[in-house]
């Protein structure tokens, strides 16, 4: 069983989701402080940014694998410059090459910046993540590697510290599909002696979100048969291509509305029957990919709020709030 809990959010009508944290970027990384994977691949669609893509697609990657890196930028055309452990590097003009020497590589693109770091590794061995944006609902495998993939003895997998399994046989670790809490530091270790342990550097990990959680909102009071919209807003994550998502309404936690399209549920007259608490839902259709999607009352896709009709008394008006 994973050591990981499960969890959820609300939110009060009308408010504003917490921000949560993107993944860190930092030119350089050690044991004290541990290596954040790069966005190459997913992110390369994203207007006016500059992206080291990495071949083979892994992170950190490793010297004995042959790296290629390719500096990637929106727009034709622009000069480039590399740089590797911060200072300006000799591989002027030319946008990709293969990585002879280990380091913390950049480069910078004119019109669109600075590239995110990559590390390239030389390390007697290696925890390495897929080389792409991690978002929820992704199936996702860990690897663990020795230099120039010299043969491993027991290898464990650990995420912060604490040790999630130990194979005998095999170095990979395939990992449920990913949730929010799922973020941390994860290394790997191998048994290469009867006492003596060999231990990876730790890799950052930080599992985004697939879309925002949603804020359900909705006017502060109506009379009593006037038409009522309440919307749900949620906005699908920019490090994937959009997936159309579905919208599900609640009250008092019944289905009222959808699964449907349209973020907007409309009540076309307030009545008593209509007084409850009101929620709402959202899932992505999965566009062919089932990870994708996002199960009923999944962490970070549910909304609530409190819409209280209170019924017409003689001389004054109802109102829903």
């Amino acid at each position: 069983m994973w050591p990981w809990g499960r969890g959820g959010d609300l939110c009060q009508l009308g408010d504003s989701p917490t921000p949560r944290p993107r993944v860190p970027l930092s030119p350089r990384c050690h044991l004290t402080n541990p290596c954040p994977f790069s966005l190459p691949a997913q992110t390369a669609f994203l207007v006016g940014t500059t992206q080291l893509l990495v071949e083979p697609p892994w992170a950190p990657a490793v010297l004995w694998d042959r790296v290629t890196l390719t500096c990637w930028g929106s727009g034709i055309g622009g000069a480039i410059t590399w740089y590797k452990d911060r200072r300006r590097w000799g591989q002027e003009g030319r946008d990709s090459f293969t990585v002879t020497e280990s380091g913390t590589y950049q480069c910078h693109r004119s019109g669109s910046g600075f590239s995110p770091p990559v590390m390239v590794s030389n390390d007697s061995l290696v925890l390495q993540v897929p080389a792409r944006a991690l978002l929820e609902g992704d199936a996702v495998t860990l690897r663990c590697r020795r230099r120039g993939d010299w043969p491993l003895n027991s290898v464990s997998f650990y995420r912060d510290g604490k040790r999630l399994v130990t194979l005998r046989n095999g170095t990979e670790l395939p990992l449920p599909p990913l949730q929010l809490q799922h973020s941390g530091n994860f290394s790997c270790e191998d048994r290469v002696g009867i006492s003596e342990q060999l231990r990876s550097a730790p890799v950052s990990v930080t599992v985004q979100e697939l879309f925002t959680v949603p804020v359900l909102e909705g006017p502060p009071a109506l009379p009593e048969g006037s038409p009522l919209n309440l919307s749900c807003l949620s906005t699908p994550s920019p490090l994937r291509p959009p997936a159309p998502l579905l919208y599900s309404f609640y009250r008092d936690g019944e289905l009222v509305g959808g699964p449907q399209r349209s973020p907007q549920l409309l009540v076309p007259a307030v009545g008593v029957s209509h007084s409850g608490n009101y929620s709402c839902e959202v899932r992505s259709e999965g566009g062919g990919r089932a990870e994708e999607q996002r199960p009923a009352r999944r962490h970070g896709a549910h909304a609530r709020g409190q819409c209280h009709h209170h019924p017409r008394s003689p001389g004054t008006p109802g109102a829903l709030r």
